[in-house]
């Protein structure tokens, strides 16, 4: 799993070097758990054009959680996800129903909200995992665009998660 994860984040900083056009977008949107948590989620991300129809990208994710369960005990949840990949248009780059695949990172801290105790080596939540993605881009004048993008990921320990993401974007 590490070295598909290595080559994913490879290729998208060698094809991130080579880009034609470069847009950088803040999203919205939420990210939803196996175990059905639901955060949401402010983000940014960028992406970059490598063909027609091609492009790369990285997606940047921070949600807060407050007052959730976990085993019965009330806690405060933060997650970080990076999710670098690639995306391929069926009519052009920026434009139209797209797919994905992507590598993911997920972190997840735990705080306790109560009096309960939690052991500090299950304060805290790694996952790297490989995902699909389906989406809808448009460009707006001014060179603003509008998206919106889901996805599925898999991680190693056999968990899955959802994302959606709404973003709002300039394309330089």
């Amino acid at each position: 799993m590490k070295i598909i994860y290595s080559a994913l984040i490879l290729f998208f900083c060698t094809s991130l070097a080579s880009a034609q056009d470069l847009k950088l977008h803040l999203s919205v949107g939420g990210q939803g758990m196996a175990e059905g948590e639901l955060y949401p989620t402010l983000g940014a991300g960028i992406e970059a054009r490598a063909s027609r129809r091609w492009t790369v990208f990285g997606d940047f994710d921070y949600g807060l959680s407050d007052n959730t369960t976990l085993d019965g005990n009330l806690v405060d949840r933060t997650m970080l996800s990076i999710q670098p990949g690639v995306r391929w248009y069926f009519r052009e780059a920026y434009r139209g129903l797209n797919v994905s695949v992507f590598g993911s990172y997920f972190r997840e801290n735990t705080d306790p909200a109560g009096i309960i105790s939690i052991p500090n080596e299950d304060r805290t939540n790694d996952d790297l995992g490989v995902g699909f993605g389906l989406g809808y881009g448009a460009k707006l004048p001014n060179g603003l665009t509008l998206g919106f993008n889901s996805g599925i990921v898999r991680s190693g320990e056999d968990d899955s998660s959802i994302h959606f993401r709404l973003q709002l974007g300039y394309l330089f």
